[in-house]
C-alpha cells in the first residue's frame, strides 16, 4: 500500500501542474462549453484512468528507464520512432510553458515581474534535477497532499454556496475564450494531452517497480484520483464562473474570494505544483535524450532547461490556449496506441503479474533472517526469474532492491546464499508442498516453449523490444 501511495501522489504531482492548479485549463478546455463541459470532465476522466493503468503496467513490465522502450513495445518501429519524436517536442513545449505559469501565479498574487517568478523557477528545476529519480519521486509526492487539502476546501465552499441559474452560467461561460470547437473534443484532446504530460516521468517512477499488480493498481487509483479532482475542479469554476472567466489564474482568484490569506497559500502552492510538473517533464527529456550516453544528463538537462527558460516569455494564457491543443491531438493518437497494446498483451501481462507477486513474495522471505527459506523455494524463486520477461541480471537487481526499499525488516544476503537456519524438512514438508505445487503452476502459467528459450531481448541502441510469442 506504501507503494501504491507513492506512485499515486507522485503521478498526481506530474500531472497536477501548472494549467491544472491555476484553473486555466478547465476554462479553456470545459466551463468555456458551460454545464456541457461537466460531461467532457467525465469522459475525459474515464480516458486517462485507463490509459494510466495501461502506462503503469507496461513500464514495470518492461523495468522501463525511459518512454523509448515502451512506444518500441506497443508500437511498430516506425510509429514509435514519431511518437518519440513527438512526445519530445511536446515535453519540452509543455516544459517552457510551466516557466510562464510560474511567473504569472506570482504576479496576480503579489504582483512582481513575471520574470522573477519564473527565474526562479528555473533555479528550483535546474537544482532539484542533479538529484537521482527516487528523490526526485519523493520530492514530487511530498507536495501533492497540500494542494488536494486546498482544493478540498474550494470544493466545499462551490457547492455550498448559492449559485446562480444554469441560464446565467451558460451565459457567463461564453465570456471564457478558448481555440477548441466542441465539448466532446476538448475532452477527447485533454485526455491525450494529459497523456503527453506525464508519460514520460510516469514511465520513469513506474519502470523501477518489480510488482505489476502494485502498478496497475497505483495506475488506476492514480487516475481515479486524478479524475475526481477534474471533475470537481471543473464543476467549482463552472459554478463561479462569473466571477474569475477573465483572470489568467482563475482557481487562485477563486481562493482569493473564500479568503485572502488562503490565496496567499494557494499562490504557494500552485508554484510548488507548476514545479513538479516542470521538473517531470525536462528530467524526462533530458533522460530520454541521453539514453545511449547517461553521464551527459546534467549538462543536457542544464541545457534544455535554459532554452526552455528562454523561450517562456510569450505569455500562458496564449500558450495554453495555442500549444495545448496541437500537443493533445498527438496525445490522443498515442492513447489509442497504448489501450490496443494492453489489449495485445494484456494475457502475457497477467501471467508476468502473478509470476512476479510469487517471485516477490519468495524474495522477501529469502532476505528475512527470522524466517525458514529452503532450497526448494530457492529452486522455484529461481525457475520464476527464468520464465519471466525480463534477464535475470537485471530483474535480480530491481528485486532486491524493491524488497529492501519497502521492507523494514531485511537482512541482506548474498543471493547465491540461502538464510534459512537448518530447517527440519520432514517437519516443513507437509506445511510447505502444498503451496509449492501452487505456487510452480503461477510461475510456469503462460510459459511455452519459445519463452523459455528466450522471451525478450533488448537492442544496445533500445530500438526495438522483440516479444517472444
Amino acid at each position: 500500500m506504501r507503494r501504491i501511495m507513492t506512485l499515486v501522489l507522485a503521478f498526481i504531482g506530474i500531472v497536477v501542474g501548472a494549467g491544472f492548479a491555476s484553473g486555466q485549463e478547465m476554462m479553456q478546455y470545459y466551463v468555456a462549453f458551460g454545464h456541457e463541459g461537466i460531461y467532457g470532465g467525465i469522459i475525459a476522466a474515464v480516458l486517462m484512468s485507463l490509459v494510466t493503468m495501461a502506462v503503469f503496467q507496461f513500464a514495470s513490465y518492461l523495468l522501463a528507464n525511459e518512454h523509448g522502450e515502451v512506444l518500441n513495445f506497443v508500437g511498430t518501429k516506425w510509429i514509435a520512432r514519431f511518437l518519440d519524436l513527438s512526445l519530445l517536442v511536446g515535453m519540452f513545449s509543455i516544459g517552457f510553458v510551466m516557466f510562464a505559469g510560474a511567473g504569472t501565479n506570482l504576479n496576480q498574487q503579489w504582483g512582481l515581474e513575471t520574470w522573477i517568478g519564473a527565474l526562479l523557477m528555473y533555479a528550483l528545476v535546474v537544482v532539484v534535477g542533479m538529484l537521482d529519480v527516487d528523490r526526485v519521486t519523493k520530492v514530487i509526492g511530498a507536495v501533492t497532499p497540500f494542494i488536494l487539502v486546498l482544493l478540498g476546501i474550494v470544493y466545499v465552499v462551490s457547492f455550498t454556496q448559492h449559485s446562480p441559474s444554469l441560464e446565467f452560467l451558460d451565459d457567463a461561460a461564453t465570456q471564457v475564450v478558448t481555440t477548441l470547437p466542441s465539448w466532446w473534443y476538448a475532452a477527447l484532446n485533454y485526455s491525450g494531452l494529459v497523456l503527453m504530460t506525464s508519460l514520460s516521468m510516469a514511465v520513469v517512477i513506474s519502470g523501477t517497480a518489480v510488482d505489476l499488480r502494485t502498478t496497475g493498481k497505483a495506475g488506476i487509483w492514480g487516475g481515479i484520483v486524478f479524475s475526481m479532482l477534474l471533475v470537481l475542479s471543473v464543476i467549482a469554476l463552472y459554478l463561479n464562473v462569473d466571477k474569475i472567466h477573465a483572470a489568467p489564474m482563475p482557481l487562485l482568484s477563486l481562493v482569493n474570494h473564500i479568503h485572502p490569506v488562503l490565496g496567499a497559500i494557494m499562490a504557494v502552492v500552485i508554484y510548488f505544483m507548476i514545479f513538479n510538473t516542470a521538473i517531470s517533464l525536462f528530467y524526462a527529456f533530458a533522460r530520454r535524450l541521453t539514453a545511449s550516453r547517461p553521464e551527459k544528463f546534467r549538462v543536457v538537462y542544464i541545457g534544455v532547461t535554459t532554452i526552455g527558460f528562454a523561450l517562456s516569455f510569450a505569455g500562458f494564457k496564449s500558450l495554453v490556449g495555442y500549444v495545448y491543443p496541437i500537443i493533445g491531438v498527438i496525445g490522443l493518437v498515442l492513447s489509442t496506441i497504448l489501450i490496443a497494446g494492453w489489449l495485445r498483451y494484456r494475457k502475457k501481462l497477467g501471467f508476468e503479474a502473478a509470476r512476479r507477486e510469487v517471485v516477490v513474495e519468495l524474495a522477501r522471505k529469502k532476505f528475512d533472517s527470522d524466517v525458514v527459506f529452503t532450497e526448494k523455494e530457492q529452486e522455484i524463486l529461481d525457475q520464476a526469474i527464468e520464465y519471466s520477461n525480463l534477464d535475470e541480471e537485471s530483474f535480480r537487481e530491481a528485486l532486491v532492491e524493491e524488497v529492501v526499499e519497502n521492507s523494514e525488516d531485511v537482512d541482506i544476503a548474498d543471493w547465491d546464499d540461502l538464510s534459512a537456519t537448518n530447517p527440519d524438512p520432514e517437519e516443513l514438508k507437509a506445511r510447505e508442498e502444498e503451496k509449492l505445487r501452487e505456487v510452480i503452476e503461477t510461475i510456469s502459467a503462460g510459459v511455452d516453449e519459445e519463452d523459455l528459450i528466450e522471451a525478450q531481448t533488448t537492442s544496445s541502441d533500445n530500438e526495438t523490444l522483440k516479444h517472444a510469442e
